[in-house]
């Protein structure tokens, strides 16, 4: 299979739904190795941030990992280990991204 056809494929089996303020989730399961990767892209990045601010919106993003205003950090972790789950984020200028990683197999039971 070249680039192009490999290329094509997946995007052809990722599903785009839409979320408010211009956000996206990406989902695409049934990959050969079993993974199953949700990636939020939010309509925010560096360059939203004035000088003075520069970093802000990887700052708040990496803070995830410390707990949300509903949960603490050690309520994430217990969530994400109980499925075999690994989050990551990325801030590129004009989005921001999380993604989660895990097996078929666990996001099945979930």
């Amino acid at each position: 299979m070249s680039v192009a056809e490999a290329s094509t494929r997946l995007v052809s089996e990722t599903r785009n739904y839409p979320l408010p303020r211009a956000g996206s989730l990406l989902f695409r399961g049934g990959c050969p190795n079993d993974i199953v990767s949700l990636v939020i892209a939010a309509p925010m990045g560096s360059r939203e941030e004035p000088p003075e601010k520069a970093g802000l919106s990887t700052l708040a993003l990496r803070m995830l990992s410390r707990g949300a205003a509903r949960h603490s950090d050690y309520d994430l972790a217990v969530a994400l280990e109980s499925i075999g789950a690994s989050v990551g984020t990325d801030v590129q200028k004009d989005r921001a991204f999380v993604t989660v990683q895990t097996t078929t197999l666990q996001w099945e039971r979930t």
